[in-house]
């Protein structure tokens, strides 16, 4: 039993057709009420890639790091302080523990990886930021904006 009404909001960040990079803002909303552990049944999304590896990383006070494309499409969940990522496009997205990151602004063959991707930073002078990657092994569809560039 499938309940459209049932969203988990992410951000996508992605590449269009001229290699720019981009963050549209998506919502997970391919859930199916099933039973997982008894006795409640839950909502669990369908549809997303497999897991390939599951890394926990901790990002200094201040961290930043230069333009970059994300190496395999990967989620990155914010567990605690705040990131920072800004995209060839300009666009800037500012995410807070729990928010939710789809990385998929994969490399491209013959452009500089200096030009290509997202910085990205951590937002506090005195924190560190604690975040999940989960790598996975195939990309989301691209978000609609793309069709209307």
């Amino acid at each position: 039993m499938s309940d459209e009404n049932v969203q988990q909001p992410y951000w996508h960040l992605w590449v269009d057709e001229k290699g720019v990079s981009r963050t549209t803002r998506c919502f997970m909303n391919h859930f199916d009420l099933v039973q997982y552990s008894n006795p409640t049944p839950e909502y669990h999304c369908t549809g997303l890639p497999e897991p390939l590896h599951t890394r926990f990383v901790v990002l200094p006070p201040g961290y930043e790091a230069p333009m970059h494309p994300t190496p395999k499409p990967q989620w990155v969940i914010v567990l605690q302080g705040g990131w920072y990522t800004r995209t060839l496009d300009g666009n800037e997205v500012y995410y807070r523990a729990g928010d939710i990151h789809f990385g998929a602004d994969l490399p491209i063959a013959g452009v500089p990886e200096n030009q290509q991707g997202h910085s990205c930073r951590n937002t506090s002078q005195t924190e560190p930021l604690a975040a999940m990657i989960i790598q996975v092994c195939g990309a989301l569809p691209q978000p609609d904006d793309f069709k209307s560039l």
